[in-house]
């Protein structure tokens, strides 16, 4: 079986530490505990354990210390873990029966389960249905900036397009012409406006069908 290190990042975390480290010592052959100079009793407990190195560093970046850690880290296979992070027996055993059987893979993603607001919940239903609104109204107000922002360069540069068009339209006094062209691009606008209103509604849809089963 191919060893593993689990890398975990720490400061003041003597309230967290003991149970992470706890939770991952059988499955992990060496824990590095890469810390930013606590000032409570996080050493202590990280040094009570044979299996954990103990580091410091001052803290220049969450990114920095985590591959910092992972640099300290003397096997191939590293675990990466918070101090508020757990590693569940049927993880454990799914680690150890993996890494038994010589993974051709380069590396693994985990499902993670988050507590949050006082219940269980995997991190997709946080953290996807939170952001679905910001996505869908961020692609309906740049896609009618985008289109402005085109037919105004083809104003200025005199490229072809709806743009030049109008401009030609005008300087030629073809009033009928000028008009149907600005008309054209307010409707391009709206059904534009219209195709992503339906998308952002059946994101918003399950937005709030997932804070409802979330909440309830």
């Amino acid at each position: 079986m191919d060893g593993i290190s689990v890398a975990i990042i720490t400061y003041n975390e003597e309230r967290n530490l003991a149970d992470c480290i706890r939770s991952c010592e059988e499955v992990a052959d060496e824990i590095v505990v890469l810390d930013s100079f606590s000032t409570d009793r996080t050493e202590e407990i990280a040094r009570s354990f044979p299996k954990v190195r103990f580091s410091q560093h001052p803290f220049d970046g969450h990114v920095q210390q985590k591959n910092r850690a992972l640099a300290l880290c003397r096997n191939e296979w590293v675990l990466s873990l918070d101090a508020d992070e757990r590693v569940t027996p049927e993880l454990a055993a799914e680690i150890q029966t993996t890494l038994g059987s010589t993974p051709r893979h380069a590396g693994f993603q985990i499902p993670r389960v988050t507590f949050h607001l006082g219940r269980w919940r995997t991190a997709w239903r946080i953290l996807l249905p939170a952001a679905s609104p910001l996505i869908a109204t961020g692609l309906r107000v740049s896609s009618g900036i985008a289109l402005i922002l085109a037919v105004t360069a083809e104003l200025v540069a005199g490229q072809s397009g709806l743009g030049s068009f109008i401009l030609q339209a005008q300087l030629a006094i073809r009033v009928a012409e000028m008009y149907a062209g600005i008309l054209t691009v307010a409707v391009l606008g709206f059904g534009l406006n219209l195709l992503l209103g339906a998308v952002e509604g059946r994101m918003l849809a399950w937005h709030r069908g997932a804070t409802a089963k979330e909440t309830a």
